[in-house]
């Protein structure tokens, strides 16, 4: 009887274990959880455990260890607090020299940034979504980069929490199902091509609507507004501006904490656009060989220099100098289009093509911060506000030099114009273990022991 019994806890043990070990200093592949079951912070943790160090590890591998011990802590908050200390001291006995029995190299994670299709009742016309795991970093150019401006003053930023941004801008197709209208001057380009010609009021329309589809609570409170949203121009102010019809007097945010669709930040946009990198752009620096000609950045984006059309209705651009590519007319692009335009984190056409309406209001920056958003308002009771809203990215009109990853635009929120467009963001919400609170001190009561106590033995009382 209890050699069967001992044979299936073996078999049960084996069916359960890490993958088997491989060759020191071999990177083997980590199957991320089934679909629909996505824990990022479980997933972690299982490389972590898994791991076991060959002699005394290298810089690197000490440095990625401390990296996904940072990163653990981040997606598991306190869950997994035992098992992150018992990783941190299997590396100091390595560190130590003490030997390691069974070694095992550290497995990495499915990818950089793992790639989903978030459920919806609009199947394929939400596209997919990448899972953004950030890190802090250098928001903006150093104070000696040939190629700044102004504004662009770096920062050191901390983003506190995960989210999600989607994969490329939103199209027209996308729009038109969510909102039934088509706002877009380009109309010609195709439902594949981005949706233009939408004000900031209606992105935060568009968001909240995404999110009511789906069952998720609205992350905007737009009151006394004005006006149709999504309905683009009536007709078109030097063939690419018209003032938006809808408006609304007051918005509130409810916070980064809803897990609703919503704007990017400028700083998640910026650190999403930099896929890890650093640099003008995603694949290096910007190198110009004239206003409109930066073959480097032509393979990436769409930009002046080869925004060139051939669908009816472009825009007249035969007069522009300095260009990569000569054409009668310009225009949007299909998104995805360009293989080279995808960045280390799976994002498309982060630069070019369109202006991406960020969350912000356009602030000067500061040297440190952590979850910066660029407020809204004056701050003057009798003032309007007029607080411009930040752009991101460039597009098909601007000029090789406005299209980098920390080239910052604005426009005012009611905006409607054929160079802007949106890409919307989901912040990843980690629920944390409850804390048992003392109602009298307020204090959080130390964990319960585990132990249990022997009972006594009974005695007679005589």
């Amino acid at each position: 009887m209890a050699e069967p019994l001992l044979a299936a806890c073996v078999a049960l043990l084996l069916s359960s274990s890490p993958p088997a070990p491989t060759a020191a200093g071999v990177w083997s592949p980590f199957d991320p959880p089934a679909k629909g079951h996505v824990d990022p912070c479980s997933g972690v943790m299982q490389v972590l455990e898994a791991w076991r160090p060959n002699g005394i590890p290298s810089k690197d591998e000490v440095k990625e260890v401390e990296s996904r011990l940072g990163q653990a802590a981040r997606l598991c908050g306190e869950r997994f607090e035992r098992d992150r200390v018992r990783v941190r001291r299997r590396l100091a006995r390595a560190l130590a020299g003490e030997p390691t029995k069974s070694p095992r190299a550290l497995s990495p994670l499915a990818t950089p940034a793992e790639r989903i299709t978030l459920p919806s009742e609009l199947g394929d016309a939400l596209g997919a979504y990448q899972r953004i795991d950030p890190e802090p970093f250098r928001m903006g150019t150093w104070l000696d980069e040939p190629i700044r401006a102004t504004d662009e003053r770096p920062q050191r930023v901390t983003l506190s929490r995960s989210y999600w941004m989607k994969q490329t801008p939103v199209t027209q197709a996308e729009w038109a199902q969510v909102m039934g209208t088509r706002p877009s001057r380009f109309t010609n380009c195709g439902d594949d091509c981005p949706v233009e010609g939408v004000s900031w009021y209606d992105a935060l329309y568009f968001v909240n609507e995404l999110s009511k589809r789906q069952g998720l609570p609205p992350c905007y409170v737009l009151e006394r507004c004005a006006g149709t949203p999504g309905t683009g121009c009536t007709s078109w102010t030097d063939d690419w501006y018209c003032e938006g019809a809808f408006r609304c007097a007051e918005v509130t945010f409810t916070g980064l904490t809803c897990t609703g669709y919503r704007l990017p930040t400028e700083a998640e946009w910026e650190y999403a656009a930099r896929g890890g990198k650093n640099g003008h752009l995603y694949d290096g620096k910007l190198e110009l060989a004239g206003v409109r000609n930066a073959p480097k950045l032509g393979e990436l984006a769409w930009y002046s220099g080869n925004s060139g059309v051939e669908y009816a209705g472009g825009f007249d651009c035969a007069s522009w100098p300095e260009r990569e590519k000569n054409a009668e007319r310009c225009g949007t692009h299909s998104v995805a289009a360009r293989p080279k335009a995808k960045n280390p984190f799976g994002l498309d056409d982060m630069l070019g093509n369109v202006w991406q309406w960020c969350h912000d209001g356009y602030r000067r920056y500061r040297s440190v911060a952590t979850d910066p958003i660029g407020r809204w308002k004056t701050g003057k009771r009798r003032t309007k506000d007029v607080v411009y809203r930040s752009l991101r990215g460039g597009s098909w009109l601007s000029v090789a030099r406005s299209v980098r990853v920390a080239y910052r635009g604005r426009s005012e929120p009611t905006s409607r114009t054929a160079l802007i467009g949106l890409r919307p963001a989901r912040s990843i919400i980690i629920q944390k273990k409850a804390v048992d609170v003392d109602p009298l001190t307020g204090q959080p009561r130390p964990p319960k022991s585990r132990m249990r106590l022997r009972p006594r033995a009974a005695t007679m009382v005589p």
